[in-house]
Formats: structure tokens, sequence, C-alpha cells
């Protein structure tokens, strides 16, 4: 899957310092993801 930006990960994380963690797995996930329709995402 192709995450267009991080930048509103990071931004987010940076005020709400106890999403890091949880969005920087969730990103690393996602970006390793093959997915080829929505059912897959399920």
């Amino acid at each position: 899957m192709k995450i267009i930006k991080k930048k509103p990960l990071v931004d987010f994380y940076e005020k709400h310092a106890d999403a890091k963690t949880p969005l920087e797995e969730w990103h690393s996930k996602t970006k390793k993801a093959d997915w080829n329709n929505f059912s897959d995402f399920h």
C-alpha cells in the first residue's frame, strides 16, 4: 500500500506522544501490505 505522506502522522504524534509507537507500527505494517481491494483490508 502506498502511504502518500507520513507528515500528518508525525504532526499528530508530536502533539500526542502516547500515539507515537502505535502509529509508527501501523505505518510500518501498512507500508509493507499488499492489499488488492477493500476486502483484503478487512
